[in-house]
């Protein structure tokens, strides 16, 4: 995500930690559910 906003990123993690395909860990983002993030992600690229 190169050249976005600080917003944005905040706002796309935000959806992934609700989504539960990810969470916060010492500072680190960690997927904790791959399967889940590949789904929302293909699910983004079919909307565009």
């Amino acid at each position: 995500m190169l050249g976005v906003h600080v917003n944005s990123i905040t706002n796309s993690v935000s959806a992934l930690r609700k989504a539960e395909c990810v969470e916060r860990q010492r500072g680190a983002l960690v997927i904790t559910d791959f399967k889940k993030l590949k789904n929302v992600a293909e699910n983004l690229i079919v909307k565009k």
